[in-house]
């Protein structure tokens, strides 16, 4: 049973998102590693910087076991801040080592020639990510 997330990939079911954990900190509950998108169908899968963190409830009077809270996000604004893409996740992680989690997405596209900026946000959904042996 798990004490914190592991270290690995997580690919969702969809096949679409992915989070690297390189490591974890269990004294501060946070992780960091990467995280690959499509980052709103804007371009080919992409991966950057993640970041993220961990939050422990006593299980069956333990501290310290899954399942706990988990949230990581990654963003994109490439050379030239034409675009800046922001996806957010937000979940459990699961004694199995699975990560359930449910994503959202804001974005906004620079103003070119006469076209006015652009903005959106959507929901990604829920997804299963699952750590690949």
């Amino acid at each position: 049973m798990s004490n914190y997330p592991k270290s690995g990939t997580y690919v969702s079911d969809d096949g679409i998102y992915q989070i690297t954990i390189s490591s974890s900190n269990a004294a501060n509950g946070t992780i960091a590693g990467t995280y690959t998108s499509t980052f709103g169908q804007y371009e080919a899968p992409h991966e950057v910087t993640m970041a993220g963190g961990f939050s422990w409830v006593k299980n069956n009077g333990t501290a310290g076991t899954a399942p706990f809270t988990i949230r990581f996000h990654g963003s994109d604004r490439p050379d030239g801040w034409d675009r800046s893409v922001y996806e957010d996740w937000t979940g459990f992680y699961m004694s199995d080592d699975t990560i359930i989690a449910y994503g959202s997405q804001a974005s906004v596209i620079a103003a070119t020639g006469s076209e006015k900026a652009q903005v959106s946000t959507q929901t990604l959904g829920g997804f299963a990510f699952y750590l690949k042996t």
